[in-house]
């Protein structure tokens, strides 16, 4: 099956209004009819089962969510020693899956390239919809971010009407678990306080997130609502990281502008792209509750264990979240001011 789409189809202003997880545009009708039909035909390792769900106590608003089975029957992660560890066809990649793991083929319709890219399900989902965005999924491209993967994820993002469609992005030494580009989608149906958060200028399109335990980097898209320059701006970043062997995380989403006042506005007017410069997966402090991975770094915590999920606290994710972050934001942050005042 393929899905061809072209500018027109983008969606730039969306209603938060909408509470229906199932429902949007035909992109998303797309992805959630094909999601749920290899549920029903057992493609997944195992059936969604979040066993609870809920909003931790404080000014983060946090959301947790108790899922056993992603801890238990996921694959077993790659080893990954270094964050430009090359392509490595001997090990597992998304060359080597079923065919029945393939929901769509995704295209430009303007694109004369041959490039093929894959929407496939995430066979150990953490949320309804879970799937794997495989940006020309051939080429046997190594788990580093691309300008061009950068521009075809924010586009599938606007080809979604839905305000609780996400996209991330996990690097090499960040959590990534197969070392073969790829970038994770999924429906999150909460409001999240990085849809709205205020954010400070830092330099030229780059913003920063400092009111928040996780600090970060932050782009919207802009005035010309192009989405190669929002994923020129981003790719500058994560570019800048890769070459200064930073691991970081990526995440996509609906929110409000950064100029609006009106951080409880039902209309989510802008697409947000947040940066993480992180501790190596392998050098951050282990934690028995979840792993600080790009769903975390967000606000939503996929939770291990259920002792866990019961006795977890907003100090707890606090300290873990700063842990990760904050010594590397503090150590890139004059250079990243540097390569944006050009």
């Amino acid at each position: 099956m393929k899905y061809e789409y072209c500018k027109t189809d983008f969606i730039y202003e969306i209603s938060r209004s909408d509470s229906s997880v199932q429902s949007g545009s035909v992109f998303d009708s797309t992805l959630q009819n094909t999601w749920k039909d290899a549920l029903e035909r057992g493609v997944f390792r195992y059936v969604l089962n979040i066993q609870h769900s809920k909003i931790l106590e404080g000014k983060f608003s946090f959301v947790a969510q108790l899922n056993t089975d992603r801890a238990l029957k996921r694959r077993a992660p790659e080893e990954i020693t270094s964050l430009t560890q090359p392509f490595d066809h001997d090990r597992f990649n998304f060359t080597k899956i079923d065919e029945t793991e393939i929901l769509f083929e995704l295209r430009r319709k303007c694109d004369t390239s041959t490039n093929r890219h894959c929407v496939i399900i995430n066979e150990s989902p953490l949320e309804f919809g879970h799937c794997l965005l495989l940006p020309t999924r051939l080429n046997c491209l190594p788990q580093i971010a691309t300008q061009y993967s950068l521009q075809l994820a924010i586009e599938v993002m606007l080809l979604s009407s839905n305000p609780a469609f996400r996209v991330g992005f996990n690097s090499l030494c960040g959590y990534a678990s197969v070392n073969h580009l790829h970038y994770h989608g999924y429906y999150l149906n909460y409001s999240m306080l990085l849809e709205h958060i205020s954010v400070q200028h830092l330099s030229g399109p780059c913003f920063i997130l400092v009111n928040y335990p996780a600090k970060g980097f932050v782009f919207q898209l802009p005035s010309d609502k192009r989405p190669e320059t929002l994923a020129r701006d981003v790719f500058k970043l994560t570019n800048f990281l890769v070459c200064n062997n930073v691991a970081h995380n990526i995440y996509i989403t609906r929110g409000t502008d950064f100029s609006s006042s009106h951080t409880n506005s039902k209309i989510c007017n802008t697409v947000r792209v947040y940066v993480w410069a992180r501790k190596s997966s392998s050098g951050a402090k282990q934690n028995d509750a979840f792993n600080p991975a790009i769903c975390e770094l967000f606000g939503h915590l996929s939770v291990k264990t259920e002792a866990a999920y019961w006795s977890l606290t907003e100090e707890q994710v606090v300290e873990m979240l700063n842990d990760v972050c904050e010594g590397p934001f503090g150590q890139v942050t004059d250079s990243v001011k540097e390569l944006f005042e050009d």
